[in-house]
C-alpha cells in the first residue's frame, strides 16, 4: 500500500467541527496528517494525525528561507498560496511517504483508500475535480520533478511574494498539469500523468451534481467513516467539502436566494467533543450529533 501524507497549515483557532474532522481523519488510519498550527493541540489526538506547534512569526520567517523569498503575507489566507511548494519546503518530511499533498480543515473525510487505490496512487497528480486541482485535497506523487514542479511557472517568485492571496495553489498551479478550456472551465485537456476526477465534494457550486439535478442534496451524513447525503442513497463520497455551508460566497444562485449560511446564523449548532463518535448530521442548521 502507498504510504499518503496530507500537509496543512492552520493559523488562528480550530473550527467548531474540529471534532469531526478529526474523527475523520483517525477513521483513514493508513493516511497520515502533518498539522502546522498556533492553535492549542488537541488533548489525545488520532495517531496518525501529528501537530506541529510554531507562531505565525516563526512560520513566516521559515517560508521566507527555505523558498529565499519574501513572504510577507496580509493575512492567514495568503499561506494557501505556498501549498505547491510543499514537496521543497517541507523535504524532510515528504521524504518518508510515497505521495504527498494538501488539503483544508473544513472537510469531513470518507474512505480515502476507496477512492485512491494504488491503481489511481500510480498518477503524478490526484485532484478531486475534473478541471482544475482541488484546493481542499489533492495528492503529488513523490519525485523531485514534481516536488520542484512550481518553479516552472513564470514569475513564480511574484506570485508567492505578494501579500495578497492569487489562487496560486489552484488556478495557477492547476495549468502546469492540464489546459483549461477558458469558454468552459469545467472542460479539460490533460497535459500530463494526471488522475483529475470530478469527487463531487464540494456541494451548491454552480455545476450540476453527478445525478443530472441542477440542486444539490443538501443533508449530509459521516457515520463509521462513511459520507453520504439523504438523497443519493447507497453512494459514498470521498469527502464532503463544508465551503458552501459556511458561506454562499461560491456558491450557486438559487443556493444563495434560500437558505442562511453557518456563519450568519445565530442559532447554529455543532456537536460537542465526543458526540461524533455516534456519527453526525450535516445541514443548514449546522453538525449534529447523530440520534
Amino acid at each position: 500500500m502507498k504510504s499518503i501524507a496530507i500537509f496543512i497549515d492552520y493559523f488562528g483557532s480550530w473550527p467548531k467541527w474540529f471534532p469531526v474532522f478529526l474523527a475523520s481523519c483517525k477513521c483513514n488510519s493508513t493516511v497520515n496528517w502533518i498539522i502546522r498550527t498556533d492553535c492549542q493541540v488537541p488533548v489525545g489526538p488520532p495517531k496518525n494525525v501529528r501537530f506541529i506547534s510554531t507562531t505565525f512569526a516563526d512560520y513566516v520567517a521559515n517560508v521566507s528561507k527555505r523558498l529565499n523569498i519574501n513572504f510577507r503575507p496580509n493575512g492567514n489566507y495568503k499561506i494557501c498560496d505556498i501549498r505547491p511548494a510543499y514537496g521543497d519546503l517541507y523535504s524532510d518530511d515528504v521524504a518518508a511517504y510515497d505521495y504527498y499533498g494538501f488539503g483544508d480543515l473544513d472537510v469531513i473525510y470518507g474512505d480515502i483508500r476507496k477512492f485512491y487505490t494504488d491503481d489511481v496512487l500510480s498518477f503524478d497528480v490526484v485532484s478531486a475535480h475534473q478541471h482544475m486541482i482541488s484546493g481542499h485535497l489533492v495528492l503529488f506523487k513523490n519525485t523531485e520533478p514534481i516536488r520542484r514542479a512550481y518553479l516552472k511557472i513564470p514569475d513564480w517568485k511574484a506570485y508567492l511574494e505578494n501579500p495578497d492571496s492569487t489562487r496560486f495553489d489552484e488556478d495557477v498551479y492547476s495549468d502546469l498539469f492540464i489546459r483549461r478550456n477558458r469558454t468552459n472551465e469545467f472542460d479539460a485537456v490533460f497535459r500530463h500523468n494526471v488522475y483529475f476526477k470530478e469527487q463531487y465534494s464540494t456541494v451548491f457550486h454552480p455545476m450540476p451534481w453527478h445525478d443530472g439535478m441542477t440542486h444539490h442534496p443538501d443533508v449530509w451524513f459521516w457515520k463509521d467513516g462513511i459520507v453520504s447525503n439523504n438523497r443519493n442513497i447507497g453512494h459514498q463520497y470521498l469527502y464532503l467539502h463544508l465551503m458552501n455551508f459556511q458561506s454562499l460566497r461560491w456558491a450557486n444562485p438559487d443556493c444563495r436566494n434560500k437558505n442562511i449560511p453557518w456563519k450568519d446564523n445565530p442559532n447554529m449548532l455543532f456537536t460537542q467533543a465526543g458526540e461524533e463518535a455516534d456519527g453526525v448530521r450535516i445541514d443548514w442548521t449546522g453538525i449534529q450529533r447523530l440520534i
